[in-house]
């Protein structure tokens, strides 16, 4: 089964360079600046190890193959441009440190190499004076998935082939908890998976229920037009938790709203 993972930037900023930088956490968005940050210094780093203080906490990276290649995509706003790079660090079993690759590029392809227990990525600081941080994703590079995330107080993870041009099944799947970081199932060739992640501490009233249906299918529809895809064929509207009453009402006006957008 293909899958990809998506990466937020953790509201713990243990793994955060915290001296002298200001972090603003703002609708799913993380502001960084710290001009006085030495070149080379790490401003995050993700684990897929968590020590063994923190097992309440949720991994961060996916588990990786050693000798598989992946690709990763970081979607991040950088003043000046290419003021910072990503940077590897694999460790065996025992903890010594086998490869720490360096890349320029926000999207890039990388090769785990063959031994790998456990894995950092960090956003390195070459000269950077601001980043805005969105999301990453690591995925295998033969699911060749392109995936985009709208966030604010909810969060919508959208992915589909990166070589079709015609979507024939728009396949929407809600959930009442949006993930930090986590997994998600892809979709099949000319299929788009539309992951709308809802916070399950709010409760929306109708207007607010409306808003939120004609935010959603813009969102959907803004991918469209950007990445130039012909309009889907069929919807399916599905609930992870079914006993959600504001995940039901919104599943209700969603297919609602998008077969009317079909016609």
């Amino acid at each position: 089964m293909k899958s990809f993972f998506v990466i937020k930037w953790p509201f713990d900023t243990d793994q955060t360079y915290n001296y002298g930088s200001k972090i603003r956490f703002k609708d799913g968005y993380v502001e960084f600046s710290n001009p006085q940050m030495s070149p080379g210094g790490k401003i995050h780093t993700w684990k897929s190890k968590i020590n063994y203080k923190d097992n309440f906490k949720a991994l961060d990276l996916p588990l990786l193959k050693g000798g598989a290649e992946y690709q990763i995509q970081v979607d991040i706003k950088q003043k000046p441009i290419n003021s910072i790079h990503l940077q590897f660090d694999f460790y065996d079993a025992e903890g010594q440190l086998i490869a720490n690759p360096v890349f320029t590029e926000m999207t890039t392809n990388f090769v785990v190499p063959t031994g790998t227990d456990h894995y950092e990525s960090s956003l390195v600081n070459l000269n950077n004076q601001q980043a805005v941080f969105n999301y990453m994703v690591i995925q295998p590079k033969s699911e060749q998935q392109a995936v985009t995330v709208f966030n604010g107080q909810d969060k919508i993870v959208l992915a589909w082939n990166k070589s079709a041009t015609v979507i024939e099944n728009l396949n929407v799947i809600i959930r009442n908890r949006v993930l930090d970081s986590g997994s998600y199932i892809a979709g099949k060739a000319h299929e788009m998976k539309v992951y709308v992640e809802i916070n399950g501490q709010r409760i929306l009233n109708d207007s607010q229920l409306e808003q939120k249906v004609s935010q959603i299918v813009s969102d959907i529809q803004q991918v469209f037009q950007n990445e130039q895809l012909t309009n889907s064929k069929s919807v399916d509207v599905s609930l992870i938790q079914s006993s959600d009453l504001t995940c039901k009402k919104l599943q209700q006006q969603l297919i609602t709203a998008l077969r009317d957008g079909e016609e």
